[in-house]
C-alpha cells in the first residue's frame, strides 16, 4: 500500500507506525529531504494541487496540518482568472480526494476548539469540533457544496473528539457513479469530469 502523510514534519508515517504494510510519502511546506531517502519526501505548498497523479494513493494521513490554513484560497483574491474554491481547506479536499483511490480513506487529526492547544498558535486560522466534517458529506449535498465548489465526495466514516484534546476524522473517498450524478451534484455549468468507476459501496448500495 501506498500512502501521503500530509505536513508530516521530522515524523513521516510516525501516526501510523503499526501499519508496516503501507509505504510512505511524506510531504511539507517546510524542507525534511534530508530526514528521508530519496522519493520519500515532496516539499509542497497546499495553495498548488497536489503533484501527484489521479487516484494514486491507499490512504492519506494529515496531522495538525489543516489548521494552519488559511481560510481564502490566496488565488481567489489575487487572481480575476481563477475558477477553483475561494477556501483553501475546500481546495487541498478536493485535491486529496483527487489522488485517493476511490473507498479509501483520509485520517485527519485536528485540535479540538475546546482544548487550549487550538487556541495557542497565531498559525491557526480554522476551529475544529465534532461535528465539523460533517458538512463535507455526501449526504449533506445542496447548494453551499456548489457555492464552495466542493466536487470531491465524501462519507463520514468517523468524526469523534479523542483524548479531550483532538478531532480525529476518517472520510472515505467515494467515486461519482456517473458523469450524470457529477452534473446533478454541481450543475450543468460546471465542468463535466468523466468518472465512470463502478463497485463503489454507498450506503449499502454496490453501484
Amino acid at each position: 500500500m501506498l500512502g501521503l502523510d500530509i505536513g508530516c514534519g521530522d515524523k513521516k508515517g510516525a501516526h501510523m507506525a503499526k501499519r508496516q504494510d503501507i509505504q510512505w510519502i511524506g510531504l511539507d511546506a517546510a524542507d525534511f529531504s534530508h530526514l528521508y531517502p530519496p522519493g520519500e519526501f515532496v516539499r509542497h505548498n497546499l495553495i498548488h494541487p497536489l503533484p501527484f497523479p489521479d487516484r494514486f494513493f491507499d490512504i492519506i494521513v494529515t496531522h495538525h496540518a489543516l489548521e494552519h490554513l488559511p481560510h481564502t484560497h490566496p488565488r481567489a483574491l489575487l487572481d480575476p482568472s481563477w475558477t477553483g474554491p475561494g477556501d483553501l481547506l475546500v481546495f487541498v479536499l478536493n485535491e486529496i480526494w483527487r489522488v485517493l483511490k476511490p473507498g479509501s480513506e483520509a485520517h485527519i487529526v485536528v485540535p479540538w476548539k475546546e482544548h487550549t492547544n487550538a487556541w495557542r498558535s497565531p498559525t491557526h486560522y480554522r476551529f475544529f469540533d465534532e461535528n465539523f466534517w460533517n458538512v463535507f458529506s455526501y449526504k449533506a449535498v445542496g447548494a453551499e457544496h456548489f457555492a464552495w465548489k466542493l466536487w470531491s465526495k465524501w462519507k463520514i466514516i468517523q468524526n469523534k473528539v479523542v483524548d479531550q484534546c483532538h478531532v480525529y476524522a476518517i472520510l472515505k473517498a467515494l467515486q461519482w457513479v456517473s458523469p450524470e450524478e457529477y452534473r446533478q451534484y454541481l450543475g450543468a455549468e460546471m465542468p463535466l469530469l468523466d468518472y465512470k468507476y463502478a463497485g463503489i459501496e454507498i450506503e449499502g448500495i454496490t453501484y
